[in-house]
């Protein structure tokens, strides 16, 4: 596989190789966005190498995506991928899918009701639920914190925080069994001198002896309805 990062490698290892398989990635333009001199942004970059819906509509035949910003859909669109211009937490496709993927999505969500509920519609018995999140309880998370309080969120869109107790509770709270949560790594380099950069140099220095919660920043969880 090519160089992706870590929480896109692992949804497609997740996934598997089976390319007929119908998968519906909502949140489909969002996410940060890596460019070639390695910096970090928030936002739209159909070139960036790291897009999780450009490596699924890559690997696999059948990519459904959802997006709310009319104008990325449109962008997408125009570039051949099939995305529905629908909010995340109200829509209807009137279709099942093998898998629903949310990346870096949830945790910039109001209505959690409404979000599950439209997942659980396009899901059978079979279906999986991939998720990635921030891990609140990192040791990133810890220290940004702590350094920058009373900012304690280094995206100002985030609306919510999850750990592993918080998100179990939510997805059964809505009609989810939890097959599996796992802690990933998800650190970038950017281009200018930062203490993040220091941060992440120390993480990958010390990889070998750190527990695998400690130098994790992100989740990865897989459900299924009940």
């Amino acid at each position: 596989m090519k160089k992706v990062s870590g929480r896109t490698k692992k949804i497609i290892n997740l996934i598997g190789d089976d390319n007929n398989f119908q998968i519906l990635d909502l949140g489909c333009s969002g996410g940060y966005q890596t460019d070639k001199l390695g910096e970090i942004n928030y936002g739209f970059d159909p070139d960036d190498y790291n897009w999780l819906h450009k490596n699924l509509v890559e690997k696999y035949e059948n990519v459904t995506g959802v997006e709310l910003t009319k104008s990325h859909a449109d962008i997408m669109n125009e570039q051949g991928f099939e995305v529905v211009n629908e909010d995340v937490q109200n829509f209807n496709l009137n279709k099942k899918f093998d898998f629903v993927v949310a990346g870096e999505l949830i945790e910039h969500l109001i209505d959690m009701k409404g979000f599950l509920n439209s997942v659980k519609n396009h899901m059978n018995s079979e279906s999986k639920f991939i998720i990635t999140t921030p891990f609140a309880n990192s040791l990133f998370s810890f220290l940004y914190s702590l350094i920058y309080w009373p900012r304690s969120c280094s995206n100002d869109e985030h609306t919510l925080w999850f750990c592993p107790s918080t998100i179990k509770l939510t997805l059964e709270t809505y009609g989810f069994e939890i097959e599996s949560i796992e802690p990933i790594m998800d650190y970038r380099l950017t281009k200018n001198f930062s203490i993040y950069n220091i941060f992440v140099i120390f993480i990958y220095a010390l990889y070998p002896i750190l527990p695998k919660r400690i130098r994790c920043n992100g989740m990865i969880v897989v459900s299924t309805i009940k």
